[in-house]
């Protein structure tokens, strides 16, 4: 067994989340939006393995909650390999069309270690923007950032990034986007 993070995907229909099984029992997690339905694929320890683009669920309905619209998408999935309909444990992960999780929102980049390219670029523009006395002229902004991240790490969340930014909980609810 794998000893890096596991993250829980629940299913989140209204946001196209449907995560759950294979045939052989291994977790998937199908992403079902426009312009397309990607399958993530992961192996038993929840690393991932592969991922399929499939064309897109199609309905007449303008919004997923309507009657019957999450079933019949329900049903187009399984055609598409998803055997039981479950949460799953998996690790950081990035698929194709910037679907994948990280550690911590962007907003986080200014008091973040250098740890991640993308938290280093974010907080060098905002230094260049800014000037060399950034930390001094957002000395309160940072002590409140610094105060979230604590918190942040207590309860355990962590981002979905799906066509937005999600922010989920340890228990893999999704609680701010």
């Amino acid at each position: 067994m794998s000893s890096q993070r596991q993250y829980i995907i629940k299913e989140h229909p209204y946001y196209g989340i449907y995560p759950g099984r294979s045939a052989d029992r291994k977790p998937l997690v199908a992403f079902s939006g426009y312009p397309a339905v990607t399958m993530v694929y992961f192996d038993a320890d929840g690393e991932m393995i592969d991922e399929t683009t499939h064309p897109p669920f199609k309905t007449k309905s303008t919004r997923r909650g309507e009657d019957g619209v999450i079933e019949s998408e329900r049903k187009y999935l399984k055609s598409l390999g998803i055997a039981t309909f479950e949460s799953v444990h998996v690790q950081k992960f990035w698929a194709s069309d910037m679907i994948g999780i990280e550690d911590y929102p962007s907003s986080f980049a200014l008091i973040l270690p250098d740890h991640d390219d993308e938290y280093i670029k974010e907080r060098d523009l905002f230094k260049e923007f800014y000037g060399e006395n950034w930390q001094q002229a957002f000395s309160d902004e940072i002590q409140d950032l610094k105060r979230q991240l604590r918190e942040w790490d207590e309860v355990g969340a962590w981002v979905l990034f799906y066509g937005n930014d999600y922010w989920v909980d340890a228990q893999g609810n999704i609680t701010d986007s």
